[in-house]
Parts: structure tokens; sequence; C-alpha cells
């Protein structure tokens, strides 16, 4: 899709929802400094497929699963630490960002997921493709 066409969805619509009311919240984050094998056991126990990578209230990075699948399967398998796989400078919106525009974004520049935070630097949420496609599924039934 061309950028031409991205920047007409820009949201002017007020009935497009906010973050806030579409993102997963987090059930978990996890340090830079943590073992690819504590990662993955966290992921396996909260049911999720990414892990936003925190010092403080200071987003480092993002962990997928397929970061961590990587990492097992490479010839140091566990020797790796969560911030040697890590995709650092993740997408970071408010959630008061409109989802419309956040869709734009992902779309544009090919994320794969958003992390959600407030002013504070709490990570509120994480909004993923797979978040996308239920929303894109509850809208066709609803048609």
């Amino acid at each position: 899709m061309a950028d031409a066409e991205l920047g007409v969805m820009k949201d002017t619509d007020k009935s497009t929802p906010f973050m806030s009311q579409v993102m997963t919240p987090v059930p978990a984050a996890i340090g830079p400094e943590i073992s690819i094998s504590k990662a993955q056991e966290i992921m396996s126990k909260n049911k999720i497929r990414h892990l936003p990578v925190m010092v403080g209230n200071r987003v480092m990075g993002i962990l997928s699963d397929r970061n961590v699948k990587a990492a097992v399967l490479s010839k140091w398998g566990d020797g790796f630490l969560v911030k040697d796989v890590m995709i650092p400078d993740p997408y970071i919106v408010s959630p008061r960002e409109s989802l419309t525009d956040v869709l734009t974004q992902m779309i544009k520049y090919k994320y794969g997921s958003v992390i959600v935070q407030e002013k504070t630097g709490e990570v509120v949420g994480i909004f993923t493709l797979v978040d996308a496609l239920w929303l894109l599924k509850k809208l066709l039934r609803a048609a």
C-alpha cells in the first residue's frame, strides 16, 4: 500500500477507539539481563508472545517469541541474555493514541507490535498484529 493511501487513514473520526480500549494489558515485563530460558518460561506461563524489556520505568526493547526461538535454535542456545536478542527501541504509544493512527504506523513501518505506555513510564499494555486480527474478526462478524 502506498504512503499516499496510508495518509488518508489519518484519524479524524472521533469514534475511532483509543489504544487503551483495544490493547492487551501487560501481564509481565522482563529485564535485559535475564536468560533466554527464563524469558521463555515467563512467556509460556503467561501465554504471551511479546514481552517489554524494561530497566525501571524505561523501555529498552521488546522480546518476541521469534527472537527466543531463534536464540534457542542457534549454536549458543541458552547462552543468550534477553539484551542479546531483543528488538531495541520499539514503537511506543500513549493509551490515548487512536487505533487508526497506530495501525497506519504499523502498516507503514511493518511493526508487529506496539507497547502502550503512560507518561509516567508505566507500561500498561501491548497491541500486536494478532490483536488487530481479533478486531477485524469482530468487525466482520458484526457486519
